[in-house]
């Protein structure tokens, strides 16, 4: 009967002489029970914070953006294996033990909390493995944009040589009347000419050393569209890589701020176990006397030691919650020296959605950064499906070769009379260049872009449709938790009137400890209840709130 103590039929008559003269109860039945209501005080303090709690009004607001702070090192990133405080059905540990060594230093007790929500989202922006991922794929994005706008810049190389001949060709000379001699016929007296009068020297000869430089630039003037489209892609490339930075530090800023307020919740309702795992002991107590002074059956102790277990076992597994959630944080943060005592939780009120649904139905679709990824990714893939037709035409590319070049056996500007021997040459091409009759390979490409094309676009379309029933679940589920809330306020406020009545009944000595400890378990267990409804409610709410970006 949930712990509360029944009295046989047959003693009925007696118990009535026994409130009418208390002196005659036996020691160690009801004696023991005492006119006081206990833990009425802590009750009424937990059932206030929760009821303050229950403020449908309020507009949600997100947790206020953190800074990012120094870096954590990545070996304190890792997710620990264990929890960091142990699991008991007691009161949470506040503290943890120190990291061995070969761990990243922590923080200095100097450094340590107590963490607003504010502060370890500050932590958690600069140890994100997610989001430098995140980065590192938008600066990927970056140097795409940047090399695509370089294809219309001119390309220059510079050739270079130096060569040494070990034999170089010798000269070629002609030596004087090698060719003869004809008779003068301006010389009467028969006088001959030699052929060639003189030594006359054809080729001077190579020396041993040989220079060559070649500067050339190539510029392309006319390319059918093929760069202004490779850089859109690139563009609309970098705009979904920054949309994905964005959604990725949007989503652990609500997850860390989930987390928190789990937590949060959490440890309200381990405040309440504990105080429930208190009147069921003393409940429990009095049961055993009363068992043993024979007013109450043995089913009736053993159900009382039941819902005393039931209370240790739902202890247990809000430690768990807890620890598992510090854990959460634990990782998200970076800081392994992170303790439930280093947080100042605060529980949150239930709130309201800043939206009704048809604004949400609206507006969401426009602020909700996974559409806004899709709808970046489908332009980007539209521009290389366009890309690929071009390639695919064939079409020649026209473009300007300038080059200048020198080769000789002086080293220009170090040398003398480099420019001297006119070694030097300029040209100046203009040319094409393409398929003759277009690429097969890039119209396979553009076939398959176009596909890629068509399936972005329905994926973008379903994901419309998932966001619009994302937003009415999440709605519907949202007044379903209220009326729950709603309910178990008004359950409450039963509850305490029958608690006041049960403890006037108490103080009057009419009434008994028992019954009065059997409703205080009942309205606990109310409270724990309506905290684990608000943590779903709270939770719903989230996650409607971070389908939208700011």
């Amino acid at each position: 009967m949930n712990g509360s103590i029944r009295r046989k039929p047959l003693v009925a008559p007696l118990l009535l002489l026994i409130g009418m003269a208390p002196s005659l109860i036996a020691p160690g039945s009801l004696a023991a029970q005492t006119r006081n209501a206990p833990f009425a005080a802590d009750y009424a303090e937990a059932s206030g914070s929760l009821v303050s709690l229950l403020d449908f009004q309020v507009p949600f607001e997100p947790a206020p953006l953190g800074r990012p702070t120094q870096p954590v090192p990545h070996a304190a990133l890792e997710r620990p294996t264990q929890p960091t405080v142990a699991v008991t059905a007691g009161p949470a540990p506040q503290s943890a033990p120190a990291a061995s060594a070969g761990q990243a230093p922590q923080p200095t007790a100097a450094t340590r909390g107590p963490y607003s929500l504010a502060d370890l989202e500050s932590l958690a922006l600069s140890s994100s493995p997610l989001i430098r991922s995140a980065q590192a794929g938008r600066q990927a994005a970056e140097a795409d944009l940047r090399s695509a706008q370089a294809q219309r810049l001119p390309v220059f190389a510079l050739d270079t040589s130096a060569s040494y001949l070990g034999n170089p060709l010798g000269p070629i000379t002609i030596k004087k009347g090698e060719f003869g001699s004809v008779a003068n016929p301006q010389d009467p007296s028969g006088s001959t000419i030699l052929l060639p009068p003189r030594d006359t020297t054809l080729y001077k000869g190579m020396e041993s050393s040989l220079y060559q430089f070649k500067l050339s630039a190539d510029i392309p003037l006319f390319t059918w569209g093929k760069i202004n489209t490779g850089i859109e892609a690139a563009l609309a490339a970098l705009s979904a890589a920054r949309i994905k930075e964005n959604q990725t530090i949007h989503e652990l800023r609500f997850k860390l701020q989930g987390t928190w307020e789990a937590l949060a919740y959490v440890v309200q309702t381990e405040k309440i176990l504990e105080l429930q795992y208190k009147a069921g002991s003393r409940l429990l107590e009095l049961a055993r006397q009363s068992y043993a002074s024979g007013f109450s059956t043995r089913s009736e102790l053993l159900a009382a030691e039941v819902k005393i277990k039931e209370i240790e076992i739902g202890k247990a597994m809000a430690a768990e919650k807890r620890n598992r959630l510090l854990s959460d944080l634990i990782y998200m943060t970076g800081n392994r020296d992170l303790t439930l005592g280093d947080l100042a939780l605060s529980p949150i009120p239930a709130g309201r959605p800043r939206l009704s649904q048809p604004q949400a139905l609206a507006e969401l679709p426009r602020k909700n950064l996974n559409l806004a990824y899709g709808r970046a990714m489908l332009e980007a893939q539209k521009r290389m499906q366009n890309l690929a037709e071009i390639q695919s035409w064939g079409l020649p590319d026209i473009g300007l070769h300038l080059e200048a070049s020198y080769g000789g056996s002086r080293f220009p500007f170090f040398e003398t009379d480099w420019y001297g021997k006119d070694d030097y040459q300029f040209t100046l091409s203009l040319g094409t260049k393409g398929s003759l009759f277009g690429n097969p390979v890039k119209a396979g490409e553009a076939l398959k872009a176009k596909a890629r094309t068509e399936d972005a676009l329905a994926q973008l379309a379903q994901g419309e449709q998932n966001l619009a029933s994302f937003i009415r679940e999440h709605y519907l589920t949202l007044d379903l938790q209220k009326s729950r809330l709603e309910y178990a306020q008004l359950k409450l406020s039963a509850q305490a009137e029958e608690l006041e009545r049960q403890k006037q009944l108490l103080s009057s000595g009419s009434g008994a400890e028992s019954e009065y400890l059997s409703k205080l378990l009942e309205s606990l267990s109310t409270l724990t209840d309506a905290y684990s409804q608000l943590a779903i409610y709270r939770s719903t709410l989230l996650s409607l709130e971070a389908a939208g970006a700011e």
